[in-house]
């Protein structure tokens, strides 16, 4: 019987590519190998699509999958993530389990089969919680009706400045993008802001930019921010355009001369890899010109690993 076909989203394809390719797979076990060359089956057979044209009951990375055994009637609720987010007593699945890559790609009503601790196992998907591709499909709807709402009733009545005016708001959309931030950050990057203005130490254009990013983002909560996107105190892997890479951690200013490899939020490269999730390529102004890094993937996050003090 022909396979049918597996859509992985261009921020998915990226960073489980580089998981595969990272993998010494003569020191995996025996079920973790299944799983190992399972997933490597799907990245290569897959079709890839960018997140706006990614089927919205198609399962991605970081989905959250409410599945029920057909003979028992058990129900279970799982969420696919990478191998460092696993935690199966969170029902946090890794994609190396025989589950997690049974699930990748999977659409809603689709029947999975996997080996379980007690055999081989049937579930049914019968609804996806919740897609990352889809939330910011729904954001950018959400921002885009809203923005049209707004200029309607602020519509002034010289329309050169009208015109103007959503010129001006269309290039910051397009120089900043939709960034997702937490509660807990958006505060105490206010604060910081707020000192650094105040002393004037630093650099007036990397605060305006920072700035700006935070008055356009989504903020949302520590244990709803996705587990890919970079937030205050994240380890991020970056690589460079002839594949060299750097591991940073994002930090406050006052922690940048700490250790070698912290960045401060208030550094260019703070600023511009803040926000944004792996995969994304960012760039910023370094002292010898213009630079642009891919985020490979985010080693350490501190609310996907239920650290929410940090």
């Amino acid at each position: 019987m022909k396979q049918r076909e597996i859509y992985i989203s261009d921020i998915d394809f990226g960073p489980l590519r580089e998981l595969v390719n990272n993998i010494n797979a003569g020191l995996l076990n025996s079920d973790e190998q299944l799983s190992y060359h399972e997933l490597l089956r799907k990245l290569e057979c897959a079709t890839i699509l960018p997140v706006k044209d990614v089927p919205y009951n198609i399962i991605t990375m970081n989905s959250r999958i409410f599945l029920r055994d057909p003979d028992s009637g058990e129900k279970v609720v799982f969420e696919l993530v990478f191998p460092e987010y696993a935690d199966p007593a969170r029902n946090k699945i890794s994609i190396l389990s025989s589950v997690g890559v049974s699930l990748l790609g999977k659409e809603v009503k689709d029947i999975i089969n996997y080996e379980g601790t007690t055999g081989a196992r049937w579930l049914k998907i019968e609804k996806l919680l919740y897609q990352p591709e889809e939330e910011q499909r729904l954001q950018r709807l959400l921002r885009s009706s809203s923005k049209r709402k707004d200029e309607m009733q602020r519509a002034p009545q010289n329309n050169c400045y009208h015109s103007r005016k959503k010129e001006e708001e269309k290039e910051v959309t397009m120089k900043t993008g939709s960034i997702h931030i937490t509660d807990f950050d958006l505060k105490r990057l206010k604060k910081a802001l707020q000192s650094a203005r105040y002393f004037g130490k630093e650099d007036k254009s990397i605060l305006d930019k920072l700035e700006d990013k935070i008055q356009h983002a989504i903020v949302t909560s520590q244990k709803s921010i996705p587990p890919y996107v970079v937030t205050m105190n994240s380890q991020v892997r970056l690589i460079d355009l002839k594949n060299k890479d750097v591991t940073f951690w994002l930090v406050f200013p006052h922690e940048a001369h700490l250790k070698e490899e912290n960045v401060s939020i208030l550094a260019p490269i703070g600023t511009a890899m803040f926000g944004r999730k792996a995969g994304d390529t960012i760039e910023y102004q370094s002292t010898t010109g213009l630079k642009q890094l891919r985020i490979a993937r985010i080693l350490y996050q501190p609310e996907a690993s239920g650290h929410f003090g940090l």
